[in-house]
């Protein structure tokens, strides 16, 4: 679970962007299915709604992993060449899988 909340977040290009369902609701923030950041998320809420021991991880890990303070995200800034990398794999990832 952690290398899935630490893809998520290497994927959004922000540290500690995933919430788990517990934290953000009702846990449909990203609408835009297609990307491997969607997926990812999915994966995660279906471990969480699956366990409450999967859940109180992924809790652990979102507060452990909670910025101390506001405004440090990277916004405005290109990605570079390993996150786009990573991104185009774990897209190809799961529409391959998703196929299945």
């Amino acid at each position: 679970m952690t290398i899935l909340y630490k893809l998520h977040s290497k994927l959004s290009g922000k540290s500690n962007s995933y919430a788990p369902p517990s934290v953000s609701g009702n846990g449909s923030g990203m609408e835009n299915g297609g990307n491997g950041e969607f997926y990812v998320k999915k994966v995660l809420d279906k471990l969480c709604q699956s366990s409450t021991d999967c859940a109180r991880a992924v809790e652990d890990l979102y507060q452990a992993n909670k910025p101390k303070e506001a405004g440090t995200s990277k916004k405005g800034k290109s990605m570079d060449t390993e996150t786009r990398y990573v991104r185009k794999v774990c897209s190809c990832i799961f529409l391959c899988l998703s196929f299945n």
